[in-house]
């Protein structure tokens, strides 16, 4: 992990677990760098752990949270999703139309397009960088 993952609340955008399984669901039989085929959408654009929600033992359900580390930060092994890193910076006063913010959104928009164009399966990617553009102008709408 290339940051300090409490940096960055969670989300549940589900980034991380697109991009690849955790460790757990490796061990389970998933296949890496595949989207995780226990990631459930709960609401629009909002995604949990199909192995959280499903836990109906109290005990093992606190041990799955505790081994996933669920809900204490962005936990994606590439740093925390564009979309995230955009709201924070939002939050901290970056704005439409200042020079940080063209940089910030190009450099985004060029590395999805480079993560797209080396994938094997470039549709996610392309999906996140739709996503990542639809943001982007929500905000420089409002």
């Amino acid at each position: 992990m290339n940051h300090n993952f409490k940096d960055f609340p969670c989300n549940s955008c589900g980034w991380c677990c697109k991009r690849t399984p955790c460790p757990l669901a490796l061990y389970l039989g998933e296949t890496p760098l595949t989207a995780c085929s226990h990631l459930e959408e709960t609401s629009e654009n909002k995604f949990e752990c199909g192995l959280i929600l499903n836990e109906k033992d109290p005990l093992k359900l606190e041990a799955l949270k505790n081994i996933l580390l669920a809900g204490q930060g962005c936990s994606h092994i590439f740093g925390p999703s564009p979309i995230s890193l955009m709201r924070e910076l939002v939050t901290k006063g970056l704005r439409p139309g200042s020079e940080h913010w063209e940089l910030a959104k190009s450099n985004t928009l060029t590395e999805y397009k480079k993560m797209a164009k080396n994938s094997t399966e470039p549709n996610s990617i392309l999906k996140a960088l739709k996503d990542f553009n639809d943001y982007c102008s929500k905000i420089e709408s409002s």
